[in-house]
């Protein structure tokens, strides 16, 4: 897919998935966090959103966070820690862990 190709996200709004740093679920509702430090809340939910992004090297380390792994900043393999360019920090889920290896071809502790 194109780098400037834009994915709706609900209602009329639409994001160039390379500004999107990740995503976090909220019932119905998806906070987008972007590369230029705003947010944005739209009425979608992550699995939608999660199906839109797949070909754009998006990965669920959790079952209400998206990340973008072109924006990861650090791994920590000890406990399984993401962190991104934006400062913020997930831990990934156990049962995503080998999926995790696959897609990124990072190693983690087994």
């Amino acid at each position: 897919m194109n780098q400037t190709t834009q994915i709706p996200v609900g209602g009329r709004q639409h994001f160039i998935p390379s500004e999107i740093i990740h995503l976090q679920a909220s019932v119905n509702y998806t906070m987008l966090f972007l590369k230029n430090g705003k947010k944005f809340m739209v009425a979608t939910p992550l699995k939608t959103l999660a199906s839109r992004l797949e070909p754009f090297s998006f990965f669920r380390v959790h079952k209400s966070r998206l990340i973008n792994l072109a924006y990861i900043k650090n791994i920590c393999p000890y406990n399984n820690t993401i962190e991104m360019i934006d400062k913020n920090q997930f831990e990934l889920a156990r049962r995503r862990v080998n999926s995790f290896k696959k897609e990124f071809k990072y190693f983690l502790n087994d």
